[in-house]
């Protein structure tokens, strides 16, 4: 079965209005009710959560649901005139599986947050304030390289401290071993 269905959204995506959802599946007849099996395919939409711009994307639900003659009134399915409405299980699946905060793409390096620039599409020249609660890191690294610490609040990449921690260690290991 495929079809739109309304009102498909959470805080932060939706469906498109009008976007075919799709739901497969199979319905078996079990003592006491049904059972549905079957897979929800739809497109989402929604703002990334880091920059601000389109995020799109297909969402895939599985659905497994026991529906009873007497079902829960606020959790269940109901079987009314021997039909069941399937558009109220897409919907909920749907809902279930709508990202609430997506991405553009999962590398998105969102938005600088001095000018605003998006660093997906541009470089910006801001440097950040340096973190005052990170001033002891700072000084650390310049103890053990003796080097400023390079890139403090830019946006360019950073070499990682880790390397030049590891070297220090490995120096100061070599140095008290006769050749």
């Amino acid at each position: 079965m495929e079809g739109p269905i309304p009102d498909l959204f959470v805080t932060g995506s939706r469906v498109p209005d009008g976007a075919p959802v799709l739901l497969e599946g199979l319905i078996e007849s079990v003592h006491g009710g049904l059972v549905v099996t079957a897979g929800v395919l739809a497109p989402f939409e929604g703002e990334c959560r880091r920059c601000l711009g389109l995020a799109r994307g297909r969402l895939r639900a599985d659905v497994v649901e026991l529906i009873t003659d007497e079902p829960d009134p606020d959790t269940g399915y109901v079987i009314e005139g021997g039909t069941l409405d399937l558009l109220t299980v897409a919907h909920d699946a749907c809902i279930l599986e709508l990202p609430l905060a997506p991405l553009c793409r999962e590398d998105c390096a969102g938005l600088c947050p001095e000018c605003g620039v998006n660093l997906n599409l541009e470089k910006c020249s801001c440097t950040l304030p340096a973190d005052p609660r990170l001033a002891v890191l700072g000084q650390l690294f310049e103890e053990m390289t003796g080097e400023s610490r390079p890139g403090s609040g830019s946006h360019e990449p950073r070499p990682d401290i880790r390397e030049s921690v590891h070297a220090s260690s490995e120096e100061e290991d070599l140095q008290g071993q006769e050749p």
